[in-house]
């Protein structure tokens, strides 16, 4: 009987060890590059212009490359506040980093990898020069550059996070392209308040996103900046109610970048498509604003009059809680020119008429009488049992009568 325990013991164990080794060997087979994620620190880009009206591009181009790279699966980017925090320990400017310090940097932040670079501008050209650096040799793997003209340096940029992933032999992520703000002025505006948040001047920095929020007032980010400004105030009303605004606004750049997604996917597409995710995958992404977006957005026109619904809400917000009309309006406007995107692009769309609804309310809400009464008469011609139709029947009878 042990005669037979103690085959029977050595027979599993060797079975056990079979499968241990079969487990190893599978795991050994798989590339390091799916099993870890790489670390990548991105630090200030230098400004070799001898200009310093053009020192917001040193931390505009960083902190584009960040939202960038941060995008790329496999990849794990440095936040920001974590470089500003590094260099403050140190009491270093980037400025004044040499070559030794700035591995060194990239070492306390636990990067594989080092993104430096810098910039020159010569007339209305821009030169930005950039190199991937391994943290642990200090070997430069691979140099980025790109150029072209100021003007198109939003472009330029999104042209260099490219390059930089192609070096990292990285899948460039979908919607890459898209640009948080088309206004190099607002994005100036941006970046100079950014710089003075920094530098712990919130008030100046409160002036400079609200000048980089009324030149684009889609640009979520100065926004989302102005909430820390309100922070570093101790200014917690103010903090809790552009905490609101800025939740709105990321909802705004969700149902942008929805409609710019392609293939369109309604919600069951995505479902039937991601069924491998975990429950609390697919939970975790619906609960964030892509995934409402997602959710809310079953054909394209809808997913604009959530659009223009969201932005009427960030204007009431504006208007209610910092007396911004100016805001308000400039919401308003962005629905306009929306409403004319969709009628051109979705006009068969049966939910369009619900676009054009809310063109007519925020023609109201801007006290733009000609205009209610060209677009209500096209409307109740186009609609007539349209849910809501008295409502727009009272409007077109209001923009009837004498200012």
């Amino acid at each position: 009987m042990n005669s037979n325990f103690k085959k029977n013991t050595i027979s599993h164990f060797n079975g056990y060890l079979k499968e241990i080794s079969l487990y190893l060997l599978i795991i050994l087979s798989i590339t390091p590059s799916s099993l870890i994620s790489e670390n990548i620190s991105i630090l200030y880009f230098k400004n070799h212009t001898g200009r310093s009206e053009l020192e917001w591009i040193s931390k505009g181009i960083t902190d584009m490359l960040i939202g960038d790279l941060s995008q790329v699966e496999d990849l794990n980017l440095v936040e920001r506040e974590d470089l500003n925090k590094i260099l403050k320990e140190q009491s270093l400017s980037q400025s004044g980093l040499t070559e030794g310090k700035e591995i060194e940097i990239g070492r306390l932040l636990s990067a594989d990898y080092l993104i430096i670079g810098s910039y020159a501008v010569s007339g209305n050209k821009i030169r930005i020069d950039s190199r991937i650096t391994d943290t642990m040799s200090g070997k430069v793997l691979h140099s980025v550059k790109t150029e072209g003209n100021m003007v198109s340096f939003l472009d330029l940029e999104k042209i260099l996070a490219g390059s930089i992933i192609d070096k990292l032999g990285k899948k460039r992520p979908p919607g890459l392209e898209k640009k948080e703000t088309d206004s190099l002025k607002a994005a100036e505006y941006y970046y100079q308040g950014l710089d003075l948040l920094d530098s712990g001047n919130a008030d100046q920095a409160l002036v400079e996103f609200n000048r980089a929020s009324d030149t684009d007032p889609d640009y979520a980010k100065p926004v989302e900046a102005a909430e820390k400004s309100y922070q570093f105030l101790k200014d917690f009303r103010k903090q809790r109610q552009q905490r609101e605004i800025k939740k709105l606004y990321q909802m705004i750049r969700a149902y942008q970048k929805k409609l710019n997604t392609e293939p369109w996917m309604n919600y069951a597409q995505w479902l039937k498509k991601n069924s491998a995710l975990s429950q609390k995958q697919s939970r975790t992404f619906l609960d964030s604003p892509d995934g409402k977006a997602l959710m809310h957005c079953d054909v394209p026109a809808r997913c604009v009059w959530h659009l223009m619904m969201t932005r009427i809400d960030a204007g009431g917000k504006y208007e209610e809680y910092f007396n911004n009309n100016k805001k308000k309006e400039a919401l308003l406007r962005e629905n306009l020119k929306d409403a004319e995107k969709a009628r051109k692009a979705f006009s068969s769309d049966p939910v369009l008429s619900e676009v054009m609804y809310m063109e007519i309310f925020s023609l109201k809400q801007l006290g733009e009488k000609k205009a209610i009464r060209i677009k209500a008469r096209e409307f109740l011609e186009t609609y007539p049992d349209y849910r809501l139709v008295e409502f727009v029947e009272d409007w077109y009878e209001e923009s009837l009568k004498e200012d």
